[in-house]
Formats: structure tokens, sequence, C-alpha cells
């Protein structure tokens, strides 16, 4: 309330010396850009599970309690992973390290970054592939699934 008397006080003043008020209110500021945090943080990140799609799976119709249970008990293997990376701070991942082993993935980018994630499944990092978008700052990591861990 503080805030909007003050605006209107502005406003007033402006008028009465002739000058031209602001076109926008002072609710609708500019998107502040997030400061570069001081130490190292944890990067926002998404992780995708991609699993295949059986159409019979969806059409198999009413099912017995038996048959239910099977397919409740039964475990989906995803095909790949697909991690998203949120850098915001970054122009270029010519400095980050990003290492990918059977179950776990860590980046690192000095001075900022930090990630060590586990993937819950084993995965092929012979094969998968890492791109970085410059105009969305999002590293995107594509890695094949070839088991599940004990974890999962």
């Amino acid at each position: 309330m503080h805030r909007a008397k003050e605006a209107q006080e502005k406003e007033e003043l402006k008028q009465r010396e002739g000058e031209v008020p602001d076109e926008r209110p002072d609710s609708e500021e500019e998107d502040e850009v997030e400061a570069r945090p001081l130490g190292i943080v944890q990067p926002k990140y998404k992780l995708v599970h991609s699993f295949p799609v059986d159409l019979a799976d969806s059409w198999e119709g009413n099912t017995g309690a038996v048959e239910n249970a099977k397919l409740q008990t039964k475990k989906k293997l995803p095909t790949h992973l697909t991690v998203t990376i949120y850098c915001t701070h970054i122009d270029s991942v010519k400095n980050a390290k990003l290492d990918v082993n059977e179950s776990t993935l860590v980046f690192e980018y000095p001075d900022l970054y930090y990630l060590d994630l586990n993937l819950r499944y084993k995965c092929d990092p012979t094969v998968g592939g890492a791109k970085f978008d410059k105009s969305k700052k999002t590293l995107t990591i594509k890695l094949p699934v070839l088991a599940m861990t004990e974890d999962a």
C-alpha cells in the first residue's frame, strides 16, 4: 500500500510540473537478472526418463487380478535418460568438466557449479552425447540405458 501511495504522489507531482507521467506502473518492474552466486552451487537440472510405449499395454481390456498383478510387478526399463542442466551464469562450457560413469553423472564448472547425480540406471557413457545451447544456456546430455541398478 505504501508503494502505491508513493507512486501516485510522484505521478501527481509530475503532472503539476508539466512532465509526462511514467508509462508503466512500479508493479511492472523489469525482471531482475539473477545475480551470480557467491561460491559453488548446484545448478538447476531436469532428469527425463524416456520409456518405450506399447499400444497393447493400454488396450488389453479388463484383466483378472492375477494378470493385473503381473503387469504391476513388471518394471519397464527406459530406453534413454535425458539430463538438462540450466547454466544461467555461463556463456560457454569450454572450462566445464563432465564425467559420466555407468550410473553417475558429475558436472563441474570452476568456482561456480557442481552437480553429482545418481542416475539409478546403468548407462552407456561411450554412446551418449552432450550439447550446449548458448541461447538458452542449457547443457543437454542424452544417455542410452543398459540395465537397472540396485537403487532403481
